[in-house]
């Protein structure tokens, strides 16, 4: 994210949104959603939620303190970085 001179962690975190929000019973399953939602679980992570600009988030099963969204940006650069190595 630094390093292409673009933030988009708003639209990171609008999505982090969408995943937490469960659909009811009268509304039907988005299967794309559902799917990131399987993807984000074989990794091992799962967002909780959001509270006052802070993600709520599970890696493995264990409850993870809540990240800013500046803290989550720099979580997500890392992994980046992991991944094209």
């Amino acid at each position: 994210m630094a390093h292409t001179g673009r933030c988009d962690l708003d639209l990171v975190i609008c999505v982090i949104g969408v995943l937490v929000a469960r659909h009811t019973a009268d509304q039907a399953a988005d299967e794309a959603l559902e799917q990131l939602r399987n993807k984000l679980d074989e990794t091992g992570v799962r967002f909780l939620g959001i509270d006052d600009h802070h993600i709520q988030l599970e890696v493995h099963g264990h409850a993870h303190q809540p990240v800013s969204a500046k803290q989550l940006g720099e979580i997500l650069g890392e992994i980046r970085h992991a991944s094209l190595r």
